[in-house]
């Protein structure tokens, strides 16, 4: 008898756990750990704690803004964090994710929207945002390691809105 509520326990654990998997809440996925830390790069952004986002880049990254050169390496990865640091006015940092594919055990490919919020004038109220599409491609280095292995802008940086369909991360 002393064993049913430590078994009621545990499957009322291990329910939650399944329903926290919906949500993307639990990283049970290799897909769902990327997704949390594409969240956890966009928070660091959002603190500019640009030093900290650095263990998250591959070595070997890749970024290429749209219509932009192709800069890999230490180059691609400071390119891409000083093209974030020289938009004016930012307050914010969000990544959207609209969706993944899965290339392979080591590579995963999100469709994302990157909005940065920008306050023009506090005293006015005025905020506006810049918007652009990517793809961020991680790669796996390690058993548990995921990095970002690449970004490719899909449009060119515009004032526009976050998109209404998905959450921020």
């Amino acid at each position: 008898m002393k064993r049913l509520p430590s078994l009621l326990l545990a499957l009322g654990g291990l329910g939650l756990a399944l329903l926290l998997v919906g949500c993307d809440a639990l990283a049970v996925t290799d897909v769902g750990y990327v997704k949390g830390q594409t969240a956890k790069y966009s928070q660091l952004i959002r603190d500019q704690d640009f030093r900290g986002t650095i263990d998250l880049h591959d070595p070997r990254m890749i970024w290429q803004s749209f219509n932009g050169p192709k800069l890999e390496g230490r180059a691609g990865i400071d390119g891409f964090l000083g093209s974030i640091r020289a938009i004016n006015n930012m307050d914010t940092f969000y990544i959207y994710v609209h969706g993944h594919e899965k290339l392979d055990e080591k590579r995963i490919v999100l469709d994302v929207t990157m909005q940065a919020h920008c306050v023009v004038n506090s005293m006015a109220m005025y905020y506006d945002n810049t918007v652009w599409r990517a793809k961020m491609l991680w790669v796996k280095t390690d058993r548990a390691t995921w990095k970002i292995g690449g970004i490719w802008e899909s449009n060119a940086r515009a004032k526009g809105d976050p998109p209404r369909d998905v959450k921020p991360r």
